[in-house]
């Protein structure tokens, strides 16, 4: 089953609660609170662009996968990559795996990115 994975990129990337920061972008209370219950069943286009735009980050970014078990899926099905391992764990797992130097060398580019844009 896809669903939408909103909260934990929206605390990452908002400086605002979740909630706000989506009725801001133009969506009303209820689609709002079931994009952030993760029970939204549909989005317009329109407002998913809004929101990739304001996030910096793709549709795919966005969606989760979670086997139902009304169905297989081989193994290397695409949809097994959306795969449900919050962004904050992924990241605490890579950080993790890399030295001092390589950390350095991480921080070091994400700081000259920023000062390009």
């Amino acid at each position: 089953m896809l669903r939408f994975n909103f909260a934990n990129l929206a605390r990452m990337r908002s400086d605002r609660a979740p909630r706000r920061f989506l009725m801001d972008l133009g969506l009303n209370h209820v689609l709002a609170a079931k994009l952030l219950q993760g029970e939204a069943q549909s989005i317009r286009l329109s407002q998913l662009e809004t929101i990739c735009e304001a996030l910096r980050c793709t549709p795919n970014d966005l969606l989760e996968w979670q086997p139902d078990g009304s169905r297989s899926l081989d193994p290397d099905h695409p949809l097994r990559s959306l795969r449900s391992m919050h962004l904050q764990d992924r990241l605490a797992d890579k950080l993790r795996s890399m030295s001092v130097s390589e950390l350095e060398a991480f921080l070091a580019e994400g700081s000259g990115a920023r000062n390009r844009d």
